[in-house]
């Protein structure tokens, strides 16, 4: 009785799995036919809902043919990314590839996924404005006729395009009226900083708790010897943000180039918005996104964002020249 329980929950399981697969394959259309071979391409689970940058999306390619009179090219990561580059704002993760047996040996159905996630704007613009669409690009698949022996006879090569032929990607941060990217404290109100604590407010305070704050306030004064005679020397200036990274920075503590360059990001960036008053950001956008206003991108700012621009690339191997650098425009602004 166990036994027949197991083959009947097994048999259960299969069709499951079998339904749930055809269902899937169903949602990719047939993008090419001939003679030859028939293909199925798209990107699948796209239907009702919203896609946001770096989300990985999948591209099912199915392609079926006659094994014994078509030889198929390979169809890797170098097939994806002949057709959809990086400059796309497209990058590829992984790929995997299986092949499935038709009712006959000969008649055989490769089927290929590539994983990919969308990270830039389109044709490489460093800033996209509302939402972003996306054409998926004609990808180019090349096969060869052979003959009984496996030489080849002729060779093929066909285009095809996806279904859906574009992807919309949604805006993650609230833009501008005009679509542009606003300033930083927009974004965040607290300069980075986690927002502070709420306190509770007594709206009827204790009159002991009150004589009790001013006894002690007023012997803190009178007992301190250097209350009224404290001299321009004593005095303690508390540190910035971006002053404890240039020190850690300066130290040499932060072996790590990864740690090394992001410290030194996170201190231009807190210079320029605790010290300078504008926000590095706001030179990344475009020209006719501006609005006329006057750029902060020239004149006595001008070092300041071309070592900005450089800090965002992470250039290897140049961390004592870019520090360098950023000691050197703040002892300038100084």
């Amino acid at each position: 009785m166990t036994n027949i329980r197991v083959i009947f929950t097994s048999l259960i399981a299969g069709l499951l799995c079998i339904t749930v697969h055809a269902q899937t394959e169903e949602l990719i259309a047939e993008v090419y036919k001939d003679s030859n071979i028939t293909v199925r391409a798209g990107v699948i689970n796209l239907e009702n809902r919203i896609v946001h940058f770096g989300e990985v999306l999948p591209l099912v390619v199915r392609v079926t043919y006659n094994s014994s009179e078509v030889r198929l090219q390979e169809m890797d990561a170098d097939f994806f990314t002949a057709s959809w580059t990086e400059q796309m704002g497209v990058y590829l993760l992984d790929t995997q590839s299986t092949t499935l047996t038709g009712a006959s040996d000969s008649i055989q159905e490769q089927r290929d996924v590539y994983r990919f996630q969308i990270l830039a704007c389109p044709e490489g613009a460093v800033l996209c404005k509302g939402s972003r669409r996306y054409e998926i690009p004609e990808f180019t698949l090349q096969y060869q006729i052979i003959d009984e022996a496996g030489n080849e006879l002729s060779a093929e090569s066909v285009q095809f395009s996806t279904w859906p032929t574009d992807i919309m990607i949604a805006s993650v941060i609230p833009l501008g009226e005009e679509g542009e990217l606003n300033t930083f404290p927009t974004y965040f109100p607290t300069g980075a900083f986690p927002n502070p604590l709420t306190g509770v407010s007594y709206r009827q305070p204790s009159a002991g708790l009150i004589a009790g704050g001013l006894f002690l306030l007023l012997g803190g004064i009178f007992m301190s010897p250097f209350s009224f005679f404290k001299r321009k020397g004593f005095a303690v200036t508390e540190k910035t943000r971006w002053e404890e990274v240039l020190e850690n920075l300066k130290s040499g503590d932060i072996g790590a180039e990864d740690q090394y360059l992001d410290a030194l990001r996170k201190c231009l960036v807190w210079y320029c918005v605790d010290t300078l008053k504008i926000d590095p950001y706001y030179w990344l956008k475009h020209e006719e996104e501006v609005s006329g206003e006057v750029h902060k991108s020239t004149g006595e700012y001008a070092e300041v964002k071309s070592l900005f621009i450089d800090l965002l690339h992470s250039p290897s191997g140049e961390g004592d020249v870019l520090l360098e650098r950023l000691t050197g425009v703040i002892a300038d602004a100084r």
